[in-house]
């Protein structure tokens, strides 16, 4: 297969951004055939199924230890992202996920040798900043952090485990995108299924419509998550992490937007600032990047 030039790369990635943004769409498509939320996104990634049946017969699954280490993690970050949006507002759940460059660069800093300097200081007290707008501490009397839910802190958890993935796979040498992605979402499906299974409300059956939700499932997992996860995976291997980094943040406005006119989500003060201050620190983790080159 012919390598994309550079310039088909950025536009790949930025497709792969913008759609990440829209994931919850699919969950919703799920959820109106009479699923509740979680198993929702399970059958979401359960759609992958005959793709990774389909590698696995053919015996090209060919991952060093080392990447399947960080496709586990990788994979509990879709499956975490995906149950996130069942617990918070859409623009919460992009917004806090995004906040994965800041686990990067801490994680970079513990373990990859990088240097705390005054740049990233900068960035990182940015990304802390954007989390408190959103999260809004101090605006309940029940106490500190009371504004941050349950699917709040799975969509944190989702970022730091997609930054401790991409850690891993990309300080070694470079695997097979699509292996990669295939990797990610079987792990995905089992961390999915086990939310789902320990989920509340997740018991009743009786009323979904099965055919259209297998459909769904099947075509939306094949045609949208595995290859909007593989061309991720492509930019995060070809381009420089600033440029992935700098082009991920479509994620952003895709979620915003598309929440914001589809869903009614406020898109408040607070939101905004949150994420004028995420942006700034991408913005600044990308001359960060620049700077170091």
């Amino acid at each position: 297969m012919t390598p994309m030039s550079y310039r088909t790369t950025l536009l790949a990635v930025t497709v792969a951004a913008l759609m990440w943004g829209l994931y919850w769409v699919p969950v919703h498509w799920l959820k109106a055939t009479g699923l509740s939320g979680t198993v929702a996104a399970f059958m979401l990634v359960l759609g992958i199924l005959p793709v990774i049946v389909w590698r696995v017969l053919r015996g090209q699954l060919a991952l060093s230890r080392r990447h399947v280490g960080g496709a586990l993690a990788i994979g509990i970050a879709i499956s975490l992202y995906g149950a996130a949006l069942n617990f918070t507002e859409v623009t919460r759940v992009v917004l806090l996920f995004y906040l994965a460059p800041a686990w990067s660069i801490l994680i970079e800093c513990k373990w990859f040798g990088r240097r705390l300097d005054r740049r990233t200081g900068l960035a990182l007290l940015l990304f802390a900043l954007g989390l408190l707008a959103i999260v809004n501490p101090f605006g309940d009397s029940a106490g500190f952090l009371s504004g941050l839910n349950a699917g709040d802190l799975i969509a944190l958890v989702a970022g730091v485990c997609w930054s401790a993935g991409a850690a891993i796979v990309f300080s070694s040498d470079t695997p097979n995108a699509l292996d990669l992605g295939v990797t990610a979402n079987a792990f995905a499906i089992v961390v999915a299924g086990a939310v789902a299974w320990i989920a509340p409300g997740t018991e009743g059956f009786a009323n979904v419509n099965w055919p259209l939700a297998l459909s769904i499932a099947v075509a939306c997992g094949c045609l949208y998550v595995l290859p909007v996860t593989v061309l991720t995976f492509l930019g995060a291997a070809r381009l420089a992490p600033a440029t992935v980094t700098f082009l991920l943040s479509a994620e952003i406005l895709s979620g915003i937007a598309s929440s914001s006119i589809w869903l009614g989500e406020p898109f408040t003060l607070a939101k905004v600032l949150g994420t004028v201050l995420i942006i700034c620190g991408v913005m600044v983790e990308i001359r960060n990047g620049q700077h170091s080159a």
